[in-house]
């Protein structure tokens, strides 16, 4: 074999190895409504149908947790993903109309959304008790502020009954 064809021998073997890793990796696009129409707008990793039913449910959280629901059920910024962090650790990637469930120890957290800037909420979390938080953005201008908002029991479970899962990392948050 010349050299040529053990470059190319090379680059396929490589392209055929990625293939299986992007297609597992790959995020799901989030609908959304653009001139009256629904369009694909963004993608995040979004969780299994079976694990969004299952959050849909609003089960206590087990034994010595928390349960967070964090929504961001609005449009604006339709093209813009918000980076999630949890005490600094990066958790996941939330879009409009998507949420995001975790379980966490109980005690003080620090949650900080980031879409243009950081937007920051830090909670006091008791065992066995769900809390639902509202990301929202508001666009002023050229001007974009996000603001984290603690809602009721009702008010956000109707907010995550109306937005996707997305997947999470709390496995970091489990130890």
């Amino acid at each position: 074999m010349n050299k040529i064809e053990e470059r190319l021998l090379a680059l396929v073997t490589s392209i055929a190895l990625m293939v299986p890793i992007n297609a597992y990796a790959q995020d799901s696009f989030v609908p959304c409504r653009r001139f009256g129409h629904l369009q694909d707008c963004i993608a995040v990793p979004l969780a299994e149908k079976a694990e969004d039913t299952k959050a849909k449910q609003f089960q206590a959280p087990v034994a010595a947790k928390s349960r967070i629901y964090i929504v961001r059920p609005y449009l604006q910024e339709q093209k813009k993903k918000s980076n999630l962090l949890i005490d600094g650790q990066a958790i996941t990637e939330i879009a409009p109309m998507t949420y995001v469930v975790l379980d966490v120890k109980p005690g003080v957290h620090r949650i900080t959304l980031n879409t243009h800037d950081n937007t920051e909420l830090q909670l006091d979390l008791e065992a066995g008790k769900v809390y639902y938080i509202q990301y929202k953005l508001t666009v002023w201008f050229e001007t974009v502020t996000g603001h984290l908002t603690l809602l009721d029991e009702k008010k956000g479970k109707s907010q995550v009954l109306e937005s996707k899962r997305v997947r999470s990392t709390n496995e970091i948050l489990a130890k």
